[in-house]
């Protein structure tokens, strides 16, 4: 039985129940898409496990190495299940859209992943190095990418799209106070001797070049207020 939150996650945009709710954020760097991610795995009080896609050139880090491979590992889908001991956590394969260093490459790793998502199929997905068939049915798999023109259509298909946009100049800002007041709430010397316009914040914010928010957090939350205090 789904939990009571997907059921009302699916009622509000209208998502059949059948084939199970798979989740594509589609958006910049840096705008969230992973914490979103794990939001919805907390929502569901499930465990977490993430898989970067970026670069990866061989469907058997996902489905294990064969004898015939040269490497001899389990697959990233095994050591999921293994590292969160339950059959139903929350997958993040993360930036879907970078996978393989040639188009032969990132064809195989997209029908890997296509079998993967597929409802009718994910019941018994070999892992090719204890040779045994897994059962994936009950995962919620997130999926996030930069690029949906990278994804081919088949595998678009199986995936529920959510486009995030660019932050604004106000949503950055007030981030970015929110940070600077947890900055503040654990130091008194930065509290009583610093003050952060928003002409200041308008700066920092400018000299990121960013969609999303991530140089700036790493900016705010780094030594940048004790240099600040050294001028």
């Amino acid at each position: 039985m789904e939990t009571t939150e997907t059921e009302r996650f699916r009622e509000q945009h209208n998502i059949p129940q059948k084939p199970p709710l798979i989740l594509c954020f589609s958006g910049p760097p840096g705008i969230g898409k992973t914490s979103f991610a794990k939001i919805i795995a907390q929502a569901l009080k499930r465990e977490f496990f993430s898989i970067s896609l970026a670069g990866l050139s061989d469907t058997s880090i996902l489905s294990g190495t064969s004898e015939n491979s040269s490497g001899t590992d389990i697959g990233q889908l095994t050591r999921a299940l293994i590292e969160t001991k339950v059959p139903n956590p929350v997958i993040l394969l993360d930036e879907v859209d970078k996978v393989g260093s040639s188009l032969r490459n990132a064809s195989a790793i997209h029908n890997c992943l296509v079998n993967v998502l597929d409802s009718t199929q994910s019941q018994e997905v070999v892992d090719y190095y204890l040779d045994v068939k897994l059962d994936l049915s009950q995962i919620v798999f997130v999926t996030t990418a930069n690029d949906l023109q990278k994804i081919p259509q088949p595998l678009c298909n199986r995936m529920q799209i959510f486009e995030l946009p660019s932050y604004t100049i106000e949503q950055k800002k007030k981030i970015a106070r929110k940070i600077i007041q947890r900055q503040f709430a654990s130091n008194e010397e930065l509290r009583d001797k610093l003050k952060i316009t928003s002409e200041a914040l308008e700066i920092l914010i400018g000299k990121t070049h960013e969609e999303g928010v991530r140089q700036l957090k790493r900016a705010l939350e780094s030594k940048i207020f004790s240099y600040c205090l050294q001028k």
